[in-house]
Parts: structure tokens; C-alpha cells; sequence
């Protein structure tokens, strides 16, 4: 067996290494999308977030600084990676 015939399974397995990777990375980035989303639409519409006589204009993602934001009728933007639920029920 020559050195080349040796060399195609590590560069098969290789292969397959860096494909699993890059599937468990894409995974992991459409998990924590959907869960952050939600977890900001959640979060915006409590009293903590909400500005008083504002109505909810939307949720979006933003690159500059990195994160999503929400956005009401006045103005007001709240911007975070992970927003954090208060406590003690919607708004």
C-alpha cells in the first residue's frame, strides 16, 4: 500500500469531522436564534421593558452592537443578546 492509498481515509475522516462541525455550529445557531427571539418578544412586552403610552413597533436583529432589539412606537430601543424575564407577569 502506498503512502497516497493510506492518506484517503484521514482526509475522508477529516472531511467528515469538519461537516459534523459545521452542522452541530449551525444548530446551535438556529437554537439559540429561536430561543432568543422568543425569549425577546417575551420580555419586551413586560412593564420593565415597555415604555408607558408606547405601542410595540417590532423585534429585530441588530449587527452594530450585535443583538436583538426591541423597538416601540416612541422610539425607545432596548437591545440585548439574552434578554433576562422579570418577574412578576406580563405587561
Amino acid at each position: 500500500m502506498d503512502s497516497e492509498t493510506r492518506a484517503r481515509p484521514r482526509v475522508r475522516r477529516a472531511v467528515l469531522v469538519t461537516a459534523a462541525a459545521a452542522v452541530v455550529v449551525l444548530f446551535a445557531a438556529l437554537a439559540y436564534a429561536a430561543l432568543a427571539w422568543k425569549r425577546a418578544d417575551r420580555a419586551c412586552s413586560t412593564d420593565v421593558y415597555w415604555p408607558e403610552g408606547a405601542s410595540m413597533a417590532g423585534i429585530s436583529w441588530s449587527w452594530l452592537p450585535p443583538g436583538l432589539e426591541c423597538t416601540y412606537s416612541d422610539g425607545t430601543v432596548h437591545r440585548s443578546l439574552w434578554f433576562s424575564i422579570p418577574s412578576g407577569g406580563e405587561g
